[in-house]
């Protein structure tokens, strides 16, 4: 089928151009849209704008693009790259997060978990230290060992059983010598005894009542006999003395009053301590607090110079048999709680903590610590619990300005000091062992010498019975003991 021609009017373009035509149509299906439309202007537009569609359709076919397609599909993509661009960027740093938390994460961190099993108790750094310090089996006990113990050479010169040992070398040479000097006196002596055993037996017997000896003897017994007299009454008044020290020594370790010895002498400690920072201690020990308890012995005011002025520490001193860590930290809470203050140190003496008891512990806002105020050495112990406790009221009084990395720092040197008094005070162990085995051996060395003494006197008696024999076969034996003890000194 053929449609009539029409004139189509193409509309004005980008300048301003237009072109008129003349068509024809015969494509079925073309003709069958046009012949739905009336003709005239309807047709017209429609057919126009068929005939652009058709012309930008042929143009898209042939490869060529308009600049608002162009414009259109570079938007597209940039829009799709800066999608992907924004994915990539969130997958980046969420995985970069991961990675770092991996490592740096407080609780699950590699990084903290590892400086955790360095730096914890019974960590890596404390066993090293364990094993090269603690025990009988450490290397610094084992080095001891060989140095001074049973099988290093020091011990067996110094031991008396050892044949070569340092007393049996003195040993055969003082024997050697005394006997040179005993047959050197004996020889000396024979002649001075021969001679004087006659003068003996005329003026210095014992037989003759008035014979000066004779005289001398009864003076000297009776003078013996009145110090033994004096010396037996003196040993019972000493005796009874110093049976009344013992019972009154007993009577106050078992009474409060050795308590409050050592609370007098733990009080004089923590006033110097706050003297020293400006703070102010009290002795409140008798006195009821807000409870309506006594519970407490000193409390430590901060100055209001300090980071936190007013905020107090409690302090419990006790010197009583067998508490331990759990009654302790008990006794600091009912405290705390009376004296309204924010932190509590447990003093307890060394030999009244039962055994488990730490020597220097903190837990949460308590100190707990170990002192002898008979040992000065233990008195840093004491320092360091009042420091530890003035600085956690600080921390607690300056929590929202402080950062999480002070904090944490602050728990490192806490956990350090603790590490470091349980070290100290475990060589100090040590150190008190090793003094108790070096006094048993200089005991031992005591003993040597006393029996070389008396070896030595044993031997000047020997020297001497010659000159008792030679007394004997005249009948003066008693007579001649005096000159002997006089004489031996003149053969050295």
């Amino acid at each position: 089928m053929e449609s009539a021609a029409h004139v189509l009017q193409a509309p004005a373009n980008d300048s301003g151009a237009s072109l008129r035509l003349v068509l024809s149509v015969t494509d079925p299906e073309v003709v069958h849209e046009l012949a739905l439309r009336e003709e005239g202007p309807a047709r017209d537009a429609y057919a126009k704008q068929a005939l652009r569609l058709g012309v930008i359709a042929l143009r898209q076919a042939s490869g060529a693009l308009d600049a608002q397609s162009i414009q259109r599909e570079s938007d597209r993509m940039l829009a799709s790259v800066r999608e992907a661009l924004s994915s990539h960027t969130s997958e980046t740093k969420a995985a970069l997060a991961r990675l770092l938390g991996g490592y740096l994460d407080p609780s699950s961190g590699s990084l903290p978990q590892r400086l955790e099993r360095l730096t914890k108790r019974d960590g890596e750094i404390e066993t090293l230290l364990s094993k090269h310090l603690d025990g009988d089996r450490s290397t610094i006990a084992q080095t001891l060992a060989r140095k001074v113990g049973e099988q290093s050479a020091l011990f067996k010169l110094l031991s008396p059983t050892e044949a070569g040992g340092l007393v049996a070398i003195l040993s055969r040479g003082i024997e050697q010598a005394l006997e040179g000097q005993r047959d050197e006196l004996l020889r000396r002596l024979a002649p001075v005894l021969e001679e004087t055993r006659t003068s003996v037996g005329k003026h210095l017997t014992l037989d003759d009542p008035d014979s000066p000896l004779r005289r001398l003897r009864d003076e000297l017994m009776g003078a013996v006999a009145s110090f033994g007299e004096s010396s037996t009454r003196f040993q019972s008044d000493v005796r009874a003395t110093l049976e009344a020290f013992r019972v009154r020594r007993e009577e106050a370790a078992r009474s409060s009053a050795h308590g409050h010895t050592f609370e007098y002498a733990a009080g004089e400690m923590l006033q110097a301590e706050a003297a020293g920072c400006g703070d102010v201690c009290e002795r409140l020990s008798g006195t009821p607090g807000r409870e309506g308890r006594k519970t407490g012995d000193y409390v430590l005011t901060l100055s209001p110079e300090s980071a936190a002025p007013g905020t107090k520490i409690v302090f419990e001193c006790k010197a009583e048999k067998g508490y331990t860590e759990a009654e302790a930290l008990e006794e600091l809470a009912l405290a705390r709680k009376n004296r309204e203050a924010q932190a509590g140190v447990f003093v307890v003496a060394r030999e009244s903590a039962k055994e488990g008891f730490t020597p220097f512990r903190r837990v949460g806002m308590d100190v707990l610590v170990v002192w002898d105020a008979e040992d000065s050495g233990t008195d840093v112990y004491l320092k360091a619990a009042v420091s530890i406790a003035r600085a956690l009221v600080v921390e607690q009084h300056r929590a929202i300005d402080r950062s999480e990395g002070d904090l944490r720092e602050l728990e490192q040197s806490i956990g350090a000091i603790e590490r470091l008094v349980t070290t100290v005070e475990s060589i100090a162990h040590d150190a008190r062992n090793i003094v108790k085995k070096g006094n048993k051996i200089g005991k031992a060395a005591e003993g040597v010498k006393e029996r070389l003494v008396e070896e030595v006197e044993r031997l000047k008696g020997v020297a001497g019975g010659t000159g008792q024999r030679d007394a004997k076969a005249s009948g003066n034996a008693n007579a001649l003991r005096p000159l002997g003890g006089e004489a031996r000194p003149h053969g050295h």
